[in-house]
């Protein structure tokens, strides 16, 4: 196909170019600090409906009511069947650990209990307010998205401020916890994540974890910085969540958790060692300033996280 050729005009691109600038000048207000603010116009601030189809939250922030800091993900839709399939994600802040999202079906009463939530909260006040400050890490503010069988929707986002009442949060959290099956899971004091890093001036060279899965196994992923090769080495299987359980009585039995923490701004090679109880995160630091024998614990414990591998398919 041939390429299309032709004259450009400075002079009447001009006024487009003037209408587009205007057009963001009155769509965008604020930008002080790289934050952009955006109002949809057309955007209603009312819902008729009470038939929701689909709802999506993702929020972060500190929950006082939960006594939670960190992020949650609510997600629910009407599948082809009629059925409720629905997602709940809690990860917590500076965590070092890759939580489970938990997948769930539910019947058509689901939707109408989250609806009773955006109600009772007025979600459709935010209705098409959008926020955006530039050059912040991920994972902060949130952003809600609710669809309607009569075709009405709520969507609005921020990225680094969260509009959702903390009370809202805490309601859709009790109600997706109980649901997706969280609650059976995490209320809990055994040993279901661990996760043992190794930094080598800062850059880590080895990053090993074994967590146990929803469905009562345990998943596990090792990666080591060029481990004796030209490239880094990335693996990742499944085991018997009964290694969790062993890896629990080794940290028992060789007292791992009487180690010190090292100074953060310690340089040299340092082991981060990270242990989830539930919700109940233990966390060791170390650059090798210990005792013999628990300097041999820590090596003796990636061996048998290395061996959990070994056995794996």
């Amino acid at each position: 196909m041939a390429r299309k050729t032709g004259t450009c005009r400075p002079a009447a691109l001009l006024p487009l170019m003037m209408l587009a600038l205007a057009l963001c000048a009155g769509c965008f207000r604020g930008g002080t600090g790289g934050r952009r603010t955006h109002q949809d116009p057309f955007a209603p601030k009312t819902v008729k409906s009470d038939v929701l189809t689909s709802f999506s939250l993702t929020v972060n922030g500190y929950f006082e009511a939960l006594d939670l800091n960190g992020g949650f993900a609510f997600e629910a839709a009407v599948d082809p069947e009629g059925a409720v399939a629905g997602r709940y994600t809690y990860t917590p802040e500076y965590s070092d650990f890759q939580f489970n999202t938990f997948v769930f079906t539910a019947d058509a009463a689901f939707l109408s209990e989250v609806q009773k939530i955006v109600r009772a909260y007025d979600f459709a006040a935010l209705n098409g307010g959008y926020g955006e400050t530039i050059g912040i890490p991920e994972g902060l503010g949130y952003a809600l998205e609710a669809k309607y069988d009569s075709g009405e929707r709520i969507s609005c986002s921020d990225n680094a401020f969260n509009e959702i009442p903390k009370e809202a949060v805490a309601a859709l959290h009790a109600l997706f916890y109980r649901e997706s099956g969280a609650e059976r899971y995490y209320d809990t004091d055994r040993l279901q994540n661990v996760r043992y890093a190794v930094y080598r001036d800062g850059a880590c060279v080895y990053d090993a974890s074994v967590r146990e899965l929803p469905d009562g196994t345990a998943a596990w992923s090792i990666y080591e910085k060029n481990a004796g090769a030209q490239e880094n080495v990335s693996r990742s299987g499944t085991a018997d969540a009964e290694v969790l359980a062993e890896i629990d009585a080794f940290c028992g039995a060789y007292a791992l958790f009487g180690i010190p923490e090292y100074p953060r701004s310690d340089p040299g090679q340092n082991v981060h060692i990270s242990l989830l109880y539930g919700k109940e995160e233990v966390q060791i630091r170390n650059n090798w300033d210990c005792t013999p024998e628990q300097g041999e614990a820590m090596l003796a414990l990636r061996e048998l996280i290395d061996r959990v591998a070994a056995d794996g398919p």
